[in-house]
Parts: structure tokens; sequence; C-alpha cells
């Protein structure tokens, strides 16, 4: 699946819930742990993980840094309840 979709595009990213995430570019592939955290609820996760590893691409960070990123925003979205939580101390890279 993943060569096909980089077929496509650029840049991929594929989810697996709480077994991590995928990201990948046509040069680099990276398998992204899922941080351990208990999951309250999952409303936004996917949606968290996107922006965040868009808005890291968009910043210029490498693949594997936006990924990892995402990957902090969605174990801190899946760790309360609802989507709004408080980012402010999250490390950027």
């Amino acid at each position: 699946m993943l060569d096909s979709l980089l077929s496509l595009a650029d840049t991929v990213a594929l989810t697996k819930g709480g077994r991590g995430s995928i990201v990948a570019s046509q040069d680099e592939i990276y398998e992204i742990e899922a941080l351990p955290v208990k999951a309250v609820d999952t409303t936004g996760a996917g949606d968290a993980y996107a922006g965040s590893l868009i808005y890291g691409l968009c910043q210029g960070w490498d693949v594997k840094a936006a990924g990892e990123f995402a990957s902090k925003v969605a174990a801190r979205i899946v760790s309360h309840p609802g989507t709004r939580v408080d980012l402010t101390n999250l490390s950027f890279q």
C-alpha cells in the first residue's frame, strides 16, 4: 500500500492507532512508535495527527520529526475527554 500511495504523493502517513504510524517520503520510511498513554477519548486524534504532521512539514521539518510531533499531539488528544487540549508545553522538535 505504501508504494502505491508514494506513486501518487511525495509524502505519505499511515496511522495505526495505538500501534503508532508510518511516515514516508520518496527517499525515507520511518515507523513512529505510539506514546504510551491511557486513551480516554479518541475523538479528533486522526485530525490532530494530520494537522500536526502538515504543520511540521510546513515548518521545514523532515518527515521523521513531523511524524514524531504528530504522534505527540495525537497522544495528548486521546488522553483527555473531548478535543480541546492545552498544547502550550508540548515540545516542537
